[in-house]
């Protein structure tokens, strides 16, 4: 009888183990849920990196997700603030984003940039609230590469 109960235990020992396993390397496909992108008002690229960001709101805005692309300001750093105060133009990345995206199709018009640097993810969404109050916007999709980019070219499908 205890033979019984200790196969039976390590059976139950065995397949929970297996069943942690399965759980690890497969069971994240079944908690990320992504819903299916709507046309939106506005695609809000944040900063914090200097093309992948930038290149899903390109994509999107290709896509005709939303007709404009708003920029997040970034943060300026001391070392910028200080060729700027010595007269020296030092473009920020908001403004090399800006380039880029005209380089690659997108019409001036449709890119915007707002004013104030900002330093974190919690700025740059008080930024984004003040904005969408501000144009009445009702949908914004906000970019983020949602692919590592050594695994794809840009051209390549990214979901």
């Amino acid at each position: 009888m205890r033979a019984l109960i200790r196969r039976r235990l390590l059976l139950l020992v065995i397949l929970t183990a297996a069943g942690a396993c399965w759980f690890v390397f497969y069971g994240g496909r079944y908690l990320q849920h992504e819903d299916p992108l709507q046309k939106a008002d506005v695609i809000f690229v944040l900063a914090g990196t200097r093309a992948e960001r930038l290149l899903e709101g390109y994509h999107l805005y290709m896509e005709g997700h939303a007709p404009l692309i708003l920029l997040s300001p970034g943060r300026v750093e001391p070392g910028e603030a200080l060729l700027r105060a010595r007269g020296i133009r030092f473009p920020s990345d908001h403004e090399l984003a800006r380039e880029v995206l005209v380089q690659l199709g997108v019409p001036p018009i449709a890119i915007q940039a707002p004013g104030p640097s900002v330093d974190n993810t919690a700025q740059e969404a008080n930024l984004l609230r003040a904005r969408v109050q501000s144009h009445g916007w009702k949908r914004v999709i906000v970019a983020l590469h949602a692919v590592p980019v050594n695994r794809v070219q840009p051209g390549d499908q990214r979901r």
